[in-house]
């Protein structure tokens, strides 16, 4: 029986939650066989065979190893330690019963940022980041570099949207970041502490639905809203990704009976807070381009425009007063 500093491949395959796959055993019995200690280079091989996925695999090892991607390349022939095969295995175990690897890891990379997320928010994803790219260019595109802007997140979760304009805007902002999660919003402040040093401008984080968290006095005063709202109906949900459905959570995903029940939700409510030449950037499925406009203007937007992600598909709201 192979050791590894005291732990045995049979633990390992037992840590990796009593998969009952014969080729699985089959390999792990046969790196028994070999009667020698693994080098990272065969328990990334072994990962990689486990969960079928080289990049989840790459991102485990590395973690696990302390290395960053670059440096993972100068460990692969060092014999993995008892403490380093006790995070791939527990990591591994999760992994395979169909947690997230973001939440797994238990950060990501969103931007420019690297921001914790766990249950409690939806992962960062690159659609996202695209919405923070439509907003940057607005604000960066507005008036003169010396006015001070207002701008809203609403429905904030991790923090991304927030504090990506926060890290990447040269100008001064007054940056709000909403949601209706006390939960999400220890998140986003658990983020707003780690990254202080990188940005701008720090962010204010305020609980409550929508506008509803913002103080009167912002009322007519806020240039920018930015929302990653819910965007998925009831009836779409059996549709979603098992771990999408069973690990992110439902009130971040699922808006209602429509889907569009976010969207409307802050349209309806944006002229009350917007100023006067104020602009309303919202991520949406792209299926609800057409519907999201009629909503826009339907609430006294008259410029309003549908914009693509990388992929061609319709998905970011820009709506102008």
């Amino acid at each position: 029986m192979n050791v590894v500093d005291g732990r045995t491949t049979t633990s390992f395959l037992e840590e990796v939650g009593k998969i009952n796959d014969p080729r699985t055993t089959e390999l792990l019995e046969q790196l028994d066989r070999e009667g020698k200690n693994y080098s990272w280079g065969e328990i990334f091989s072994l990962v990689h065979m486990l969960l079928g996925d080289r990049s989840s695999a790459r991102w485990i090892c590395e973690d696990a190893a302390g290395s960053t991607s670059a440096e993972f390349l100068t460990v692969l022939d060092r014999k993995i330690t008892n403490e380093e095969l006790g995070r791939v295995s527990s990591m591994v175990a999760r992994r395979l019963n169909g947690e997230p690897l973001q939440y797994i890891l238990g950060y990501w990379c969103f931007r420019t940022l690297k921001l914790k997320v766990d249950s409690r928010v939806l992962i960062p994803r690159p659609e996202t980041e695209q919405t923070v790219q439509v907003a940057i260019d607005v604000i960066n595109g507005w008036g003169s570099p010396a006015d001070e802007l207002v701008v809203a997140d609403l429905g904030t979760g991790s923090g991304a949207i927030a504090l990506s304009l926060a890290a990447e805007v040269h100008r001064s902002l007054e940056i709000w970041a909403t949601d209706n999660s006390a939960h999400a919003l220890d998140v986003a402040a658990d983020n707003l502490i780690a990254c202080s040093n990188e940005l701008v401008q720090l962010p204010i984080l305020s609980l409550g639905s929508w506008f509803e968290a913002l103080p009167p006095r912002l009322r007519g005063r806020v240039s920018i809203v930015v929302s990653n709202p819910p965007y998925i109906s009831h009836a779409e949900r059996i549709f979603l990704p098992r771990e999408v459905a069973e690990w992110e959570p439902e009130g971040a995903l699922i808006a209602g009976e429509s889907g569009l029940e976010g969207i409307t939700a802050i349209l309806s409510a944006a002229t009350q807070w917007t100023t006067d030449d104020g602009v309303v950037i919202i991520e949406l499925a792209p299926s609800q381009g057409e519907e999201a406009k009629a909503v826009a203007k339907d609430n006294g937007f008259v410029d309003v425009q549908i914009l693509s992600d990388l992929a061609g598909r319709e998905r970011v709201l820009v709506a102008r007063r």
